[in-house]
């Protein structure tokens, strides 16, 4: 096909045929392996997240709606419609805030996309490569919307986890299903009619429920196209379509750019159990207790500079509860430089009662600046007896040792799931995810992921 026709058809038909077109048997050995440490990663802020309260009403909610049983919801050892299982979990996923990143959107991808996903693997009985091939598919497009969008999508209010996310799932949905290429146009278009999320719910429970909303909103959309049912196929870049509301431009261009697979190489995995863009702020201030070994009288103030567009986004300047401090620059950077482990959810649950770091946290101002990149905080430790220090980090560089990155994850995982699952049922979980595309099917996997109630025996014995 050549270019002048590829022009022709516009940016979501090329979405929409790169997505069909997703093969694993093309992906290059380090994309599949960070499929399944995305997975991993995914699995256990979901089921760690599946007993925060705003995952527990929803899922309280999908299982009254219950009717169908095409997948298993986390944690509760139900199975639900794929839809309402998507929602629940998806919701799930994104409510410690512990899940992955990348800045091509900016926004959370396996929130959105392995709900939606996994659900519908369930539904058809898919297996673990079909899984793999679905998320790159539904991966790819939501980073290359995002790009295409621009970071002007986000500064404007959208939360593009959620919208964004939407058409990403339905991409990967629509995979699953095996949508040509005509019909995933479709699939996108009624995702970007429905896309919907607010930045300004950071905070609150309703940032979660953003995410489970798009997996579900992907998954619908998967559904009608595949029965037939039509929408606009140039959804995105039409005179009043999506880039037009939401971004003011588009560039599509940067759509198309990139490998299959390649966005996931700059996934970047959270080791702090807050918004991601306070994590430029944990790491200075890390750093800067490793320097001094500091403690509350010595520091007489500290000052945070970071780029004026997170002051929409997490720049809380009294943070009330765990939701809030991690969308908290003060908070955040309190508690690191007191030590806190920052990678453990009791940190932020504790804020509010812990006089050290809610002493610490007025200490600090956020000094916001114009045209810094969203990933890079600075921050000036003063203390009580005149010396200063300052240290600055960039969140935004991927880890290029996955070997590394993969024993990081594990211990992530395990910390998160054996207090839930027992030690055998985690470790047994973890290997179906290793051994993920030569899996026949996902039930097992899902059995243990969603079955908690089911194996408090085991965890009992360990």
């Amino acid at each position: 096909m050549n270019e002048t026709t590829r022009e022709r058809e516009g940016l979501t038909v090329l979405l929409a045929r790169r997505a069909a077109q997703t093969r694993t048997q093309l992906l290059a050995a380090d994309v599949r392996l960070l499929v399944r440490q995305s997975l991993l990663d995914y699995l256990g802020v979901s089921i760690a997240g599946a007993r925060e309260k705003q995952a527990r009403m929803v899922a309280d909610e999908m299982i009254a709606q219950s009717g169908r049983a095409d997948a298993g919801m986390l944690g509760r050892g139900v199975r639900l419609p794929a839809m309402a299982a998507s929602l629940a979990n998806g919701t799930a996923a994104h409510a410690l805030d512990f899940d992955d990143v990348n800045m091509a959107i900016p926004g959370h991808p396996a929130a959105v996309i392995f709900p939606a996903a996994l659900a519908v693997a369930e539904e058809l009985d898919a297996g673990g490569a079909a899984l793999a091939e679905a998320y790159v598919a539904g991966y790819d497009t939501m980073c290359s919307l995002g790009l295409a969008m621009g970071v002007e999508h986000y500064d404007a209010g959208f939360h593009a986890t959620a919208t964004l996310g939407c058409i990403g799932a339905a991409a990967a949905c629509g995979r699953l299903y095996a949508l040509p290429p005509d019909v995933m146009a479709h699939a996108l278009g009624l995702a970007a009619a429905q896309a919907a999320g607010l930045k300004s719910m950071f905070g609150t429970m309703t940032k979660p429920l953003n995410a489970g909303r798009a997996a579900a909103t992907g998954v619908l959309a998967a559904k009608l196209a595949r029965r037939g049912f039509e929408s606009r196929v140039d959804a995105v870049e039409s005179e009043q379509g999506m880039a037009a509301l939401m971004a003011a431009r588009i560039r599509p261009e940067q759509a198309t750019a990139r490998e299959p697979g390649d966005f996931l190489r700059q996934n970047l995995f959270k080791r702090h159990v807050a918004c991601y863009l306070t994590h430029a702020a944990i790491e200075s201030a890390r750093e800067l207790r490793e320097r001094h070994g500091l403690a509350l009288p010595r520091i007489a103030a500290v000052i945070v500079r970071a780029d004026r567009s997170l002051d929409g986004v997490c720049n809380i300047a009294d943070p009330r509860d765990s939701m809030s401090a991690k969308f908290s620059l003060k908070a955040a950077t309190a508690l690191a430089l007191l030590g806190r482990d920052t990678g453990a959810p009791a940190a932020f649950e504790a804020f509010a009662t812990d006089d050290e770091t809610t002493a610490l946290a007025k200490r600090v101002t956020v000094s916001l600046q114009a045209g810094w990149p969203k990933n890079i905080c600075e921050v000036e430790l003063r203390m009580t007896n005149g010396a200063t220090d300052v240290a600055r980090w960039d969140s935004a560089v991927a880890d290029s040792d996955l070997e590394r990155q993969g024993t990081v994850l594990r211990r992530k995982f395990d910390g998160l799931t054996v207090p839930l699952l027992g030690r055998r049922n985690a470790d047994r979980l973890a290997g179906l995810v290793d051994d993920l595309e030569r899996l026949d099917g996902i039930a097992a996997m899902s059995a243990i992921a969603c079955g908690i109630n089911e194996v408090e025996h085991e965890r009992a014995q360990d």
